[in-house]
């Protein structure tokens, strides 16, 4: 014990001034340790504030494509038909004609009960038997009952005497008040058409065009195969060219084709989905419109186009 005092007491100074640099040693150690800590600690509270303010500086403004905003609406889509399963329905109903639009809602259907007159009936109307009209296609319709859907097909006596006339642009008939007192409502509906295009003078298909088209057809089978631009001409039909274009103008009224609807200076552009233009190969055209018992035209009328539909028995 006397030995430590002797020492302290020999290197008392020396002792004190180490010790003095040991503490402020320990203290800068301890001070710069706590700065790290707390360095470490504030940097990941205010890092996302600063990306947040920043965020809207920094973000450029999105792109837009004129080109696909469609301003103007999109053209030439057109839904293909979808095909529906449906059984044949019960319902003493009679499907007297059809009227295809461009737009699915705005077709109609001419239908009728059993030895009724025929009415026109637009997409959701409600038809006799407590159905409703859901779609119409070429050659039957589709309705509802309460959730199941079924099908109404032209009859065999329809399908062998009516003509059926389809518009694409705008002659499908607007809505308007039933009307009775004529033997043919289906009638009064084309003839409605007629004058909501100003066409009043123009003929309408009659029940007999299937008919007068075969027996002319049958009669002249022959003239067809062997001299097709002659038949044509017999007929007031001659073919056209305009650029891409090509067709079968009709320069004189005749009987046959103005029963089918068509009118002097129509022009006829397609045959049951094929352009025609060339005598020698849509002669070929004839049978296979004969074989199937329709043949749809598509006609140009000044500036419209329209597709007429004629039954052949």
């Amino acid at each position: 014990m006397d030995a430590i005092t002797h020492f302290w007491q020999q290197h008392q100074q020396r002792l004190a001034t180490l010790t003095a640099m040991l503490l402020v040693i320990l203290m800068m150690m301890a001070i710069v340790d706590t700065t790290v800590f707390v360095l470490d600690n504030l940097d990941p509270m205010h890092a996302p504030e600063q990306t947040e303010v920043q965020k809207p500086a920094v973000r450029s403004s999105p792109r837009v494509n004129i080109s696909e905003l469609n301003l103007f609406g999109r053209a030439g889509s057109v839904a293909a038909p979808k095909t529906v399963d449906a059984p044949k329905t019960k319902l003493s109903l009679e499907l007297l004609g059809v009227f295809n639009s461009d737009n699915p809602d705005d077709s109609a259907a001419v239908v009728s009960q059993k030895n009724k007159e025929g009415e026109l009936y637009h997409i959701g109307d409600r038809l006799p038997g407590n159905a409703t009209l859901d779609s119409v296609h070429d050659d039957h319709i589709l309705i509802k009952r309460g959730s199941r859907l079924e099908k109404l097909v032209f009859s065999e006596e329809v399908f062998s005497a009516a003509a059926t006339r389809t518009n694409t642009t705008r002659n499908v008939p607007p809505r308007a008040s039933r009307s009775s007192g004529s033997s043919s409502h289906l009638g009064q509906i084309r003839s409605r058409i007629t004058e909501r295009e100003g066409m009043s003078s123009s003929p309408r298909p009659t029940n007999s065009a299937g008919n007068t088209l075969r027996q002319y057809v049958e009669t002249h089978r022959d003239a067809i195969t062997a001299d097709p631009a002659g038949t044509l001409a017999n007929l007031g039909v001659s073919p056209i060219e305009s650029g891409s274009s090509k067709g079968y103008k009709l320069d004189a009224s005749n009987d046959v084709l103005t029963k089918a609807g068509l009118k002097q200076g129509d022009v006829i552009l397609s045959v049951n989905g094929k352009a025609v233009g060339d005598a020698a190969k849509d002669s070929a055209l004839v049978e296979q419109a004969l074989a199937q018992k329709r043949v749809r035209v598509e006609v140009r009328r000044d500036t419209r186009r329209f597709f007429l539909t004629v039954p052949i028995p």
